[in-house]
């Protein structure tokens, strides 16, 4: 007997949670005020003499960011982007803590899930009771928050919640690494990290009123006319009929 062969399932998709920020074979310096382009060529060299005993070289630099890139031959160690770091700050004349370089830093978006949405004292916990919480766990110094942590509760009467955080992270994500699967003690309970998705915004809360949005939709009009029907001319100018949808709510 024959038996139909039946398609294997589909494989699920693996969230991507980390955006790649911009390439890393350059250092950011954040300086205020910023320095006129016509010193530039001085900040390049500057840089490169106090790279003297490195193989690190900067190329070029110019404003982006709101400071100052300076673009380098190979991703700079953190002792060569003190180097640079120093180097600016003296050719400018600038106070020690005047100049701040970094390597430029991508995003991953993170959430904890099932966390309770109300405290012990029936308050709603807010985005500074997770920053508290999470502040106190031991792996508060593997991560750096991009923004406030969001709340979003699960459903209109949902005693849980969950929370959206976004970290600073490398291109590989390997801080989203590190924190994928680890938990945060949210009072008597666990709470575990998951993936999220990259998004462009904040989720919208499940409380979030409906707004009626009106939906215009041109209606279909069957143009082949009936047989023994002499199909009439329109004005050039008349407009396609349309047809008043019923308000449909907001998605949430």
């Amino acid at each position: 007997m024959h038996q139909a062969s039946v398609p294997p399932a589909a494989p699920k998709r693996k969230i991507k949670s980390t955006v790649p920020g911009p390439s890393r074979r350059q250092v950011l310096v954040k300086i205020d005020p910023l320095p006129s382009s016509s010193q530039f060529p001085a900040i390049v060299g500057a840089a490169n003499r106090s790279l003297g005993k490195s193989d690190l070289r900067v190329d070029s630099c110019h404003f982006a960011y709101g400071g100052i890139s300076l673009l380098t031959s190979h991703v700079a160690s953190q002792a060569e982007i003190d180097l640079v770091r120093s180097s600016v700050q003296r050719l400018l004349s600038l106070a020690e803590g005047g100049v701040e370089a970094s390597l430029p830093k991508s995003r991953s978006y993170l959430k904890i899930v099932d966390v309770p949405f109300f405290k012990a004292d029936g308050d709603q916990i807010t985005s500074a009771d997770v920053r508290m919480v999470m502040g106190k766990s031991h792996l508060a110094s593997s991560f750096t928050f991009a923004n406030s942590p969001r709340v979003m509760r699960n459903s209109r009467r949902a005693d849980t919640a969950t929370v959206w955080f976004d970290v600073l992270d490398s291109q590989s994500g390997a801080t989203a690494k590190r924190l994928i699967n680890t938990s945060f003690q949210f009072g008597p309970v666990s709470c575990f990290v998951r993936a999220a998705r990259s998004h462009s915004g904040v989720p919208l809360p499940p409380d979030a009123p409906n707004v009626p949005v009106l939906i215009l939709r041109p209606a279909i009009v069957n143009t082949r006319p009936a047989a023994g029907v002499t199909p009439q001319q329109s004005h050039p100018r008349t407009r396609p009929p349309r047809e008043l949808h019923a308000l449909m709510p907001r998605a949430v």
